[in-house]
């Protein structure tokens, strides 16, 4: 699903871009099995970043 450097969101390091891929991966999945799949916990700037990339690609989330 789309590119996953994010040069979109400046600032990143390698851990962030990791786990954004994670991220990704795990949306995808998700929609190939029809369940919901989940993380661990995410501090705020996690969270963020999870949401800005996710709102990239047009999921809709809570």
């Amino acid at each position: 699903m789309g590119n996953k450097d994010f040069p979109f969101i400046p600032g990143l390091d390698d851990d962030e871009r990791i786990l954004l891929r994670n991220i990704l991966d795990k949306y995808d999945k998700s929609q190939e099995i029809y369940k919901p799949l989940f993380t661990f916990f995410l501090d705020e700037r996690k969270i963020s970043l999870a949401k800005t990339v996710l709102a990239s690609q047009k999921v809709l989330f809570g």
